[in-house]
């Protein structure tokens, strides 16, 4: 059995045939799609891309996984104010791409990123079943999941207040890339391009005493904590910091960047159909 497993993020498009058997993806195709579009433009850039997956390799069930916040259950989006899907905000987008695809809109499922993140490591294997992980998605936004027993749960990271902001203000590439140019750095487009400049550390490093605060105050009860997005391929630039602060405040994990990259979400996504309930709003 195949599934058209799909992951949107703030400024792309991925899709791929998962088989279910082997728990793989097959032929991925990634393509940039500006969220600041008009909704029709977005809309029909994304329908664009599964079809193409679907015509291919024949999945007819789709997985999507999607940042919040957004009603997972009626595909009613519900993001707005973070710089991206603002033109989205109150659209049916489950109904939305079920009329372009002309398919019907039971066949289309949407779970949380971050949840499809972290349930996409379980499913390929990374983890034992028993293991309690907090999976934190750090790119366009701030997503957190745990994984406690058997169940997924969010703990709502994002909107939670730290600084004189919120955490998805502080944990998210506009941070980095903002605080860049405020110390006198080029007004980069990034964070890849960020971690190439040799005048970036401090920035970095400020990052991860940062989430160490966060993480000291937030205290999650896990053993390991599991960090992907576009921000976790810079975890040398970052890492001492925040673990020099966690353990200042008398705090220790086991980090692990995620291997998968984009795989897991896809996996994790696909894993829905297959046993999974749908997570919470963000």
């Amino acid at each position: 059995m195949k599934i058209t497993a799909v992951d949107i993020g703030g400024s792309h498009i991925t899709v791929a045939a998962v088989d279910m058997e082997s728990r793989t993806c097959n032929g991925g195709s990634r393509m940039l799609v500006d969220s600041r579009s008009p909704a029709g433009e977005i809309l029909d850039c994304w329908a664009a891309a599964i079809a193409r997956c679907a015509e291919t390799h024949g999945g007819t069930q789709f997985a999507v996984a999607m940042p919040g916040p957004f009603d997972y259950a009626s595909g009613v989006c519900r993001v707005r104010g973070q710089s991206k899907f603002d033109a989205l905000y109150g659209v049916n987008v489950k109904d939305a791409l079920a009329e372009r695809l002309q398919i019907d809109a039971g066949n289309i499922q949407f779970d949380n990123d971050a949840t499809c993140f972290l349930r996409g490591h379980y499913f390929a294997g990374c983890f034992q079943e028993n293991e309690n992980v907090l999976g934190l998605t750090l790119g366009t936004g701030f997503g957190s999941v745990v994984r406690s027993g058997e169940g997924y749960f969010s703990p709502d990271y994002w909107c939670r207040s730290f600084g004189d902001s919120l955490a998805d203000d502080y944990f998210s590439s506009r941070w980095l890339l903002h605080a860049f140019a405020a110390q006198g750095g080029e007004k980069l487009t990034s964070v890849w391009e960020l971690a190439t400049r040799e005048n970036s550390g401090e920035v970095f490093r400020k990052f991860g005493a940062n989430l160490a605060g966060f993480l000291s105050e937030a205290a999650p009860e896990v053993d390991t904590i599991l960090l992907g997005g576009n921000i976790a391929r810079a975890y040398p630039l970052f890492g001492d910091a925040l673990e020099a602060g966690l353990a200042a405040a008398k705090r220790q994990y086991r980090f692990q960047v995620s291997a998968l990259g984009e795989e897991g979400i896809l996996l994790g996504a696909a894993a829905l159909l297959e046993k999974e309930p749908v997570g919470s709003e963000r």
